[in-house]
């Protein structure tokens, strides 16, 4: 009985766990209105790293990236999405920031793959906000509600566009967060810049005085006859 038991305690807690993680994980996300994340992701030279993101049908995919961090005359950066068929939803190789929108026709999962391969010296940082929404069920749980409480009256729509407006403010926001990020990394490698310039100019000045008082010392020293005869 012993076995029994501890054979069913170790399977709720498989089940337990994996339930658990299908609830933080954002390829299986189901039945959600919205969703939004973002990150940032850092590149080596020459590295390429690939991302998927689960859409399901009628959802609308909204994606918008920003190289945050490198180099701004190194133009060496790749940004490929494809879906589930492997058809290329987007590509750019020439900009260091973009956005894209898709409306999914059908449930699979994107593939967002960012490439820093033609770069030989610079790495890079790149800010990736994701948003998915899904309209229909959107509407669908207003009218739910409505229907629950008559003293709304038909406000369906007005909620649908003040949503709307919601998501585009979100993502103006999420656009000038990468900016003020940009930024950071800007003035902070500024600042580490001028940091060591000086620390290395106060090394210069400190050995050229040193070096200056040595030669002047030499410059005034008389030198001592050991062999002159004594007095």
């Amino acid at each position: 009985m012993t076995a029994i038991y501890t054979i069913l305690l170790a399977i709720a807690l498989v089940l337990l766990f994996v339930n658990f993680s299908l609830a933080f994980d954002p390829l299986k996300r189901k039945n959600k209105i919205w969703t939004h994340f973002d990150f940032t992701v850092s590149l080596s030279p020459q590295q390429r790293e690939c991302y998927h993101q689960y859409v399901e049908t009628g959802m609308i995919f909204s994606l918008s990236y920003k190289v945050v961090f490198g180099d701004q005359h190194d133009r060496n950066f790749g940004f490929v999405v494809t879906d589930f068929n492997g058809k290329i939803v987007k590509e750019n190789y020439e900009d260091l920031e973009g956005n894209m929108q898709v409306n999914a026709k059908e449930s699979g999962v994107y593939n967002i793959c960012i490439g820093n391969q033609a770069s030989r010296f610079y790495s890079k940082k790149i800010h990736i906000y994701i948003d998915l929404f899904n309209p229909k069920r959107f509407e669908n749980a207003v009218e739910e509600e409505t229907e629950k409480d008559h003293s709304f009256g038909n406000i369906s729509k007005t909620i649908m566009v003040l949503n709307e407006g919601i998501r585009d403010m979100r993502l103006y926001q999420m656009r000038t967060r990468q900016n003020s990020i940009h930024d950071w990394y800007i003035l902070s490698a500024n600042l580490a810049y001028v940091n060591r310039w000086s620390c290395v100019q106060c090394i210069v000045i400190i050995a050229s005085g040193i070096l200056q008082v040595y030669i002047l010392r030499t410059l005034f020293t008389v030198p001592t006859n050991t062999r002159k005869p004594r007095c």
